[in-house]
């Protein structure tokens, strides 16, 4: 098992909501790039925001979507396996975010958890899906 967790490369970000959320993660896709140079980062977003991020130059590949059908989320779970992603980024507080994140199959998975989130984490329920969980510093943000 350990030799096919070996093969997997790069890192998936998934940001699903509007525009000025893509926007907020530009600099966090800067980071991400300046500390994993070798790993190609792939972006998760609607159809809406892939037209902006073609420009970004840290992003090699996009993948979006058009709808949240149940057909085109197993879509997105099949492409998203096929990849071998060694790190997903979960950048926006959605629930489907972080079950994308587990179905990739990646061994680090880093998710945003909203307060009453954590709280049900410690039941083990949001652990299933994210290897590491982030809590904004301010909750008033």
């Amino acid at each position: 098992m350990k030799g096919a967790n070996q093969n997997r490369k790069g890192i998936l970000v998934i940001q699903s909501m509007g525009l000025g959320d893509l926007l907020c993660a530009i600099p966090v896709l800067k980071v991400v790039k300046r500390a994993y140079p070798d790993e190609p980062v792939t972006f998760l977003t609607s159809f809406q925001n892939a037209e902006l991020l073609s420009i970004i130059s840290e992003v090699k590949e996009i993948i979006s979507y058009r709808s949240k059908s149940l057909s085109e989320i197993f879509n997105l779970i099949s492409r998203i396996r096929s990849c071998s992603f060694r790190m997903v980024l979960v950048l926006n507080p959605i629930f489907r975010g972080s079950i994308l994140a587990w179905c990739s199959g990646a061994d680090v998975r880093i998710g945003y958890l909203r307060d009453y989130e954590r709280k049900q984490s410690m039941r083990g329920f949001e652990r299933l899906f994210l290897t590491h969980s982030y809590v904004p510093r301010d909750e008033k943000m």
